[in-house]
């Protein structure tokens, strides 16, 4: 088989297409289709020589988790089990995006709605009837399958079979073609001996220009039990320092260990406020230059200067530039602002 050197205009087009196609998938939105799920893994446990399991539907992978830790009896690890099971790559080809904070902001971030609903599902009898239904293996797993977030790979081996040329046997087209259904339907599931719970997909998704999770005023990634991640441009945050920005000052942030939040933190708040106890370095005609040290990072730096076009009301703006530490005057900082060695307008604007 000769190996392919380039694709045509055609074929790098439908690529784009196909990509913008699955990512759609894996930012699908909204309850799971369980006629669907039913189907699909209903097969998958056939081809495997068992009889097709029961399914329980829940609203979020958070309250998948609880559910299975209540019913397999391992509430005292629930916290453990919950950091293992919503670890670094629950996003997968999102880059491990929702990564939360559960041990701190559990509780806080579950909602009414979520323990309302866990009412409604659990019963008076639950565990002894699922236990009942787990054929007596009740034991907590933390193995998953991604539903919506294996759209990745499932467009990976489709594309070229589809649009190149033959690559995949007719089983192996078949097999994948159940997968991308499931990957169409529904967000995580876990498979056990009798039973199959099924998370549905997150109610919102929220993301900046790069594609990572972000939301400045809200959770960027919500579902409808109440269970809420907090991302800005990537970066795990507090949900109620995002849900309230009244709540950043200064002093919080400075007591902030980690950089990359601080940072977040101090791009809300508004680099002129957290620097007003900084240390003045110099002025001089391009403006005044700034130094503020910042505990486990290198000292904040930023050049003062004025816009020389005036606002409708006869005032002037002031911008407040970060530079490297290393500047030493404002013109310096200037400098370095516009990529040049010698700034010298004939004409500020």
């Amino acid at each position: 088989m000769k190996k392919i050197e380039r694709l045509t205009d055609e074929q790098e087009q439908r690529l784009v297409e196909f990509r913008d196609e699955w990512l759609g998938v894996g930012l699908a939105t909204g309850p799971c289709d369980m006629g669907v799920v039913e189907r699909v893994v209903g097969e998958f446990y056939r081809r495997l020589g068992h009889e097709k399991p029961r399914f329980w539907r829940v609203e979020s992978p958070l309250q998948a988790q609880l559910v299975m830790n209540i019913v397999s009896g391992h509430g005292a690890n629930l916290l453990a089990n919950l950091r293992t099971s919503l670890r670094a790559n629950l996003w997968g080809n999102l880059r491990s995006n929702l990564v939360v904070n559960l041990a701190a902001n559990l509780w806080g971030n579950l909602g009414a709605n979520l323990w309302d609903n866990l009412r409604s599902n659990l019963g008076s009898n639950l565990r002894d009837n699922l236990v009942d239904n787990l054929g007596g293996e009740s034991k907590y797993v933390s193995t998953y399958f991604w539903g919506s977030l294996d759209a990745y790979w499932i467009a990976y081996y489709l594309f070229p079979h589809l649009h190149l040329r033959s690559v995949h046997t007719r089983e192996q087209m078949r097999l994948l073609g159940l997968w991308a259904d499931l990957s169409r339907s529904c967000f995580w599931w876990w498979a056990f001996e009798n039973v199959v719970f099924v998370s549905d997909r997150p109610s919102e998704i929220h993301r900046d220009g790069e594609g990572r999770l972000h939301n400045l005023h809200g959770p960027s990634v919500s579902f409808s039990d109440g269970y809420r991640v907090y991302r800005v441009h990537g970066v795990e945050m507090s949900g109620h320092l995002i849900e309230d920005h009244s709540l950043i000052t200064p002093e919080v942030i400075d007591e902030t260990d980690n950089v990359e939040v601080r940072r977040v933190l101090i791009d809300i708040l508004g680099v002129e406020k957290y620097m007003s106890d900084a240390q003045r370095l110099g002025e001089d005609e391009r403006g005044v230059l700034w130094r503020k040290a910042v505990q486990g990072d290198e000292p904040l730096v930023v050049v003062e200067v004025v816009n020389s076009t005036p606002e409708p009301d006869g005032t002037c703006k002031h911008y407040f530039l970060r530079v490297p530490p290393h500047v030493r005057t404002p013109t310096e900082a200037v400098k370095w602002t516009f990529g040049v060695d010698d700034y010298q307008p004939q004409k500020e604007t």
